[in-house]
């Protein structure tokens, strides 16, 4: 062992990177193990509790706080915290309980842990590459020094993915233009939930992000977010995005905000995911040239509200894409709850739009996939045989993948690209 190179050992270690326990085994077997071992279980920091309790009275509500215990990890052993290049904490949301005794407000637990900035204190930002925050809210309860050291992180030089949900929008004044991808659900508008205490109201980078991949779920009515990101004073480039997925996270009309965003980022798109209804108010994908992939997340409706079919504003949206752009693939992530035979006419006529412009529009189209999320009131065998009766010419072609799923995420197609 003594006589194996370094690299190598890395290299046959890296085949365990999946399996925690025999990592750990691994790093007891002998001194030049411990370093490759230990750079793979220490290179993700997760603080996350692992479930929502509901106490039944304040003095039940579980303790959990990391923060001691990893300080006292890193102040034995300072080294296993260079090895941390990827950051995920979730808080828990703060609630107000009734209980017996009266009303009480209890904070998520990032609010609580007093040694968790002590711990983090302990990594070096500049090697952190991705990090994701979720349930930020409120900001301002959190105590000074931990918005100081998760200030810190998400202004690493080396940050490139940057997942943030449920807080504060100028977080992202805080990054370095070398972050490339950005996925949000619900950020905060600072008129609404504002002032953000230390939190800076204008970019800290003296150039723009330059972003390849952005995923953007916001309520209907949310205008500030993409005002937000649209100026150019914020530092914010989308004219080199190459993968975009917009969702609603409410009933209402998101296309507006898709619209613009499209507007920005056209010319690079490869993938375009949407929600089926916000492609009824006239997508201009005719700037989109080098599209590859288009996603739609839709439901199958009952008959009588045919009109909200995913299947037509996936057409409307398909007539827009230029003849000159390379699109292989279309991609539908759609969910039927319902135990009734779902609708035969949309399918169909998807199957005759499509093959009627195989030749001459989507000369590219090498695979139309189907992934169907169905609670089991029909069994999947059958659900998957009627979709492809329906799509008989894409079948013909070879062009079809029918699967029926158990769940999808809100952003399916994007952890590919992440």
């Amino acid at each position: 062992m003594a006589q194996v190179p370094v690299e190598l050992i890395s290299h046959i270690v890296g085949y365990l990177s999946d399996d925690i326990s025999s990592l750990r085994a691994t790093s007891l077997v002998c001194s030049r193990l411990l370093e490759p071992t230990q750079k793979i279980l220490f290179r993700k920091l997760e603080l996350q509790r692992t479930h929502q309790y509901w106490p039944v009275e304040p003095g039940n509500v579980p303790d959990y706080k990391p923060g001691s215990a990893l300080l006292a990890i890193f102040k034995q052993s300072p080294h296993l915290a260079t090895y941390i290049n990827e950051i995920y904490i979730r808080n828990h949301y703060h609630t107000t309980s009734l209980f017996a005794s009266g009303r009480t407000e209890i904070p998520g637990w990032l609010a609580l842990d007093h040694d968790l900035p002590l711990a983090l204190e302990f990594i070096p930002v500049r090697g952190v590459k991705r990090v994701t925050m979720e349930v930020l809210s409120p900001w301002n309860d959190l105590p000074e020094a931990t918005q100081q050291v998760l200030a810190n992180i998400l202004r690493s030089p080396s940050l490139l993915v940057l997942e943030i949900k449920e807080a504060p929008m100028y977080l992202l004044n805080l990054c370095r233009p070398s972050v490339l991808k950005f996925k949000t659900v619900l950020l905060q508008d600072p008129t609404i939930h504002g002032p953000f205490n230390g939190l800076p109201t204008q970019p800290e980078r003296d150039s723009p992000m330059c972003l390849q991949a952005i995923g953007i779920a916001l309520e209907s009515s949310e205008n500030a977010f993409l005002g937000f990101i649209l100026d150019p004073r914020n530092q914010i480039g989308l004219s080199g995005v190459r993968l975009l997925d917009y969702g609603t996270t409410e009933e209402g009309d998101g296309a507006p905000v898709l619209r613009s965003l499209i507007k920005s980022c056209a010319a690079s798109l490869r993938t375009l995911a949407f929600e089926a209804p916000q492609a009824q108010t006239n997508l201009d994908l005719s700037r989109c040239v080098s599209l590859e992939e288009l996603v739609v997340r839709g439901t199958l409706s009952d008959p009588e509200y045919e009109e909200i079919h995913f299947a037509f504003p996936l057409m409307e949206a398909l007539k827009r894409i230029p003849s000159s752009a390379p699109l292989e693939c279309i991609n539908m992530r759609i969910h039927h709850a319902s135990d009734e035979p779902i609708e035969s006419e949309p399918w169909i006529q998807l199957d005759t739009f499509l093959s009627l412009r195989i030749a001459n529009q989507f000369t590219s189209l090498a695979r139309v996939v189907v992934h169907v999320r169905s609670p089991g009131e029909i069994p999947s065998d059958e659900l998957k045989s009627q979709i492809e009766g329906y799509l008989p010419n894409l079948l013909r072609l070879g062009l079809l993948n029918v699967s029926v799923i158990a769940t999808f995420d809100i952003f399916d197609p994007y952890p590919t690209v992440l």
